[in-house]
Order: structure tokens, then sequence, then C-alpha cells
């Protein structure tokens, strides 16, 4: 009797792979420990982003904290900065809570804050309905990053 594995890829394409107590059946994996390494590696490659969130934000704000940010623009665009003093690692999210950043932006002022977005003194604008964006700091002469 077999037994099916079923794991994403990287592309978030089902792969399954068919175990017997010897071997497995599936493109390059001949063995059942070939199919446990493999399926070890792509769970590793899973990324879970889990931070806090905080307060719905309604006037222009400093991100003080590591977390997500619900931004309402209903009524006028809303500019904030990053964390200040940031280290390797950090990470913070801004989203558009009320689907309204087409018509009134959420900025996030990195050059005012004398801070690298991607390298360069930057801003970043936030200009779609229900858009999201998360910002991971590393440092260097790069700075803050956009993950999403």
């Amino acid at each position: 009797m077999g037994l099916i594995l079923r794991s994403g890829t990287g592309t978030n394409q089902a792969e399954e792979v068919n175990l017997s107590s010897t071997t497995a059946t599936a493109t390059g994996v001949t063995t059942v420990d070939e199919a446990i390494a493999q399926l070890s590696q792509d769970v590793q490659n899973i990324q879970i982003s889990s931070i806090p969130i905080e307060i719905e934000q309604n006037a222009d704000f400093i991100i003080s904290n590591l977390a997500l940010y619900p931004v309402d623009c209903t009524a006028v665009p809303i500019t904030t900065t990053p964390p200040s003093n940031p280290t390797i690692d950090d990470l913070f999210a801004v989203a558009d809570a009320r689907a309204n950043s087409s018509i009134n932006n959420i900025t996030i002022d990195f050059a005012g804050a004398g801070q690298l977005l991607h390298g360069s003194l930057d801003i970043f604008v936030l200009n779609q309905d229900g858009g999201y964006a998360e910002f991971r700091y590393i440092g260097g002469e790069v700075g803050w990053i956009s993950e999403k």
C-alpha cells in the first residue's frame, strides 16, 4: 500500500508523489528519502508573514512599530514615514483598508526620513484601491525593499 503526498511548488502548482516502502514515482525522485528531502526543502521555502496589526490610521502618521498599518484614506491622502533606526530584517506593511487609495494616495516617505528604498532616497506611493505593500529592511546601500 502506498502513501500519496501532495505539495505545492514555487509556482503554486501541486506535485504528487506516490510513496511505497522503498520507491517514489515523481520527476527526479527515485527513493522515499529523496521525496522526503524534496518535501522538506519545499516547506523551508514557504514564507509566513505574521506581524501584529495596528489600529486604523486616518491622518498622517509615523510608523513606530513593526506591524501592519491599515489606512483609511477616504477623506484625504495620507503620508507616513518608515520606522527610525531600522535593523536588518525589520518588517512593516501598509494596507488601503477602505479601498480608496486610487483617489487619495497613501505615501510612504522614505526620502523625508533620510532612509533608502531600493538604494535611493525615494517615496513609495500606494495608489491602487485595496492595495497592500510590505517593506523589509536589508541594510547597507539598499535600505528598505518592497516585498509585495
